[in-house]
C-alpha cells in the first residue's frame, strides 16, 4: 500500500507499506545423523544409537519447508528540480524473519554454519535473516548555485553545482558460538543469555563491541544416571548485530561556457567524504564470537580475551578524483 501527497508544486511526500510471506523455501542443511536430546538424558547418545550408525559424520539434506516473512515501511520526500535544487530522501524501517528460507548459503554468510542446530527442534532456527538490515536512510541532492552575472565575475562565480549521496544503514546480524556441544552429534552450540545485561557495550568500539557479561557458557543437566549433560544455549540464532555504516559521496562541478555550443566542466569528486570506516562482525564461528569458558556457566571471555572485539572492516578510505570535461 502506498500513499502520496503533493503539498505544493514540485514536492512529493510518500509512505509505502510492504509485506510478504514465503513458504516451501529451501532450508539450511538438516542433519539426519543426530540423535534427540532425550537420548543424551537416557544415556543412549552413542554411535550405535544414531539413525545411520555406520556413518561417523554428518548427513546434510536440504528440504523445502522453510518460511520467511518481510515487513517494511518507507518514507519518501522528493523535490523535483526547480530553482536549481532537487533532492530525494528515503528512510526505510524493515524486518526480515525466516527459518532458513534462503538455503544453506544464507546460514553460512553471517552465521558461520550451514547446518541447523538441532534436527529435532527446528523452532530454534526461527530468527532474523542474515540479510536483515533494520533501518536504511538515503539522501541524494543537487544544487546549482544561483549566481547569473556576466563578465569576468560571471565566469568565476557562476556555473557552480554541488551534488551528494549520503547513506546510513544498520548492521547485519550474526551468531555467537560456544565450544561446548551437547552430546547429540550436532556441529555447534550457542551461549546462554544473562538476564538484565545489554547485548552490546555502552562505549562499543573495535576493542570491545559485544558485552561479555551478557553471555555465558551454557550449563548442564543430570542424566538419569547422574552424569552431567551439556545443554543447548538459550540465545537466539543471530542474536547480535554488527555496526552500521555511514557514507557520503560528494561532488563539486564548475561549468564554464566558452561559446553558445561549448562548455568546459571541472569536476572534483569525493568518495567517503568523511573518511568514516565501516566495521562488521566476523562469521559466527570466528574466535571473536566464540564463547569459551573453563566450565559450564563461566563468562564468555574467561578463556578468550578477544571475545566480542571487532576484527574486520572495509579498507577503502576517502578517495578524491578530479576531472575535466569538454561538452559540445
Amino acid at each position: 500500500a502506498s500513499f502520496q501527497y503533493e503539498p505544493v508544486a514540485n514536492w512529493l511526500m510518500e509512505v509505502t507499506f510492504m509485506g510478504s510471506r514465503g513458504r516451501d523455501l529451501a532450508t539450511a542443511f538438516l542433519h539426519y545423523n543426530q540423535v534427540p536430546f532425550e537420548y543424551a538424558l537416557e544415556g543412549r547418545a552413542t554411535q550405535a544409537n544414531r539413525p545411520f550408525p555406520f556413518i561417523n559424520g554428518t548427513i546434510p539434506t536440504v528440504s523445502d519447508f522453510a518460511t520467511s516473512s518481510y515487513h517494511s515501511v518507507n518514507f519518501k520526500v522528493e523535490k523535483r528540480y526547480s530553482n536549481g535544487l532537487n533532492f530525494l530522501v528515503n528512510y526505510s524501517i524493515q524486518k526480515l524473519m525466516g527459518t532458513g528460507g534462503t538455503g544453506p548459503s544464507a546460514f553460512s554468510q553471517n552465521g558461520g554454519t550451514s547446518f541447523v542446530m538441532d534436527n529435532y527442534n527446528l523452532d530454534l532456527e526461527k530468527t532474523v535473516d542474515s540479510l536483515d538490515v533494520p533501518q536504511v536512510f538515503v539522501a541524494s541532492y543537487g544544487y546549482a548555485l544561483p549566481y547569473r552575472g556576466g563578465g569576468v565575475a560571471g565566469k568565476v562565480l557562476g556555473g557552480w553545482q554541488v551534488n551528494g549521496i549520503t547513506t546510513l544503514r544498520g548492521g547485519f546480524p550474526s551468531d555467537l558460538r560456544t565450544n561446548r556441544l551437547p552430546p547429540i552429534f550436532n556441529t555447534f552450540n550457542v551461549p546462554d543469555r544473562v538476564s538484565g545485561q545489554k547485548l552490546l557495550l555502552d562505549n562499543a568500539s573495535v576493542d570491545g563491541y559485544v558485552n561479555p557479561a551478557a553471555f555465558r557458557v551454557p550449563g548442564t543437566t543430570p542424566s538419569r544416571t547422574g552424569a552431567p549433560v551439556q545443554l543447548i544455549g538459550n540465545s537466539a540464532r543471530r542474536v547480535i548485530r554488527g555496526p552500521g555504516s555511514v557514507n557520503t559521496d560528494f561532488s563539486l562541478f564548475k561549468n564554464t561556457p566558452i561559446k553558445e555550443r561549448y562548455t568546459v566542466q571541472l569536476r572534483a569528486e569525493f568518495f567517503n567524504l568523511t573518511n568514516t570506516p565501516t566495521f562488521f562482525l566476523p562469521a559466527g564461528n570466528a574466535s571473536a564470537l566464540t564463547c569459551i569458558g573453563p566450565a559450564p556457566g563461566a563468562a564468555c571471555n574467561a578463556s578468550n580475551a578477544g571475545f566480542g572485539k571487532l576484527s574486520n572492516g572495509t579498507a577503502t578510505g576517502r578517495q578524491i578524483q578530479f576531472g575535466l570535461k569538454f561538452i559540445f
